[in-house]
């Protein structure tokens, strides 16, 4: 019976994050919670509260219809 020997090579890869990467994440980051809160306002019920009817995201602006 032969017996059959494998040899396994693991390589660590590491991802360097440039100045516009980390800036990506913190735009995607703030987008993210920018919508979390519409979704919250769009869920708040109350008679002093005028009802959410939309949104607008753009890269520079963020921008809510009532």
């Amino acid at each position: 019976m032969a017996t059959i020997l494998t040899m396994v090579l693991v390589v660590g890869i590491s991802y360097f994050k440039s100045k516009k990467y980390k800036k990506y994440l913190e735009l995607q980051f703030q987008q993210k919670e920018f919508a979390n809160k519409i979704v919250l306002i769009t869920r708040m019920k109350h008679r002093n509260l005028v009802n959410l009817k939309g949104c607008c995201l753009h890269e520079n602006s963020k921008t809510i219809g009532i």
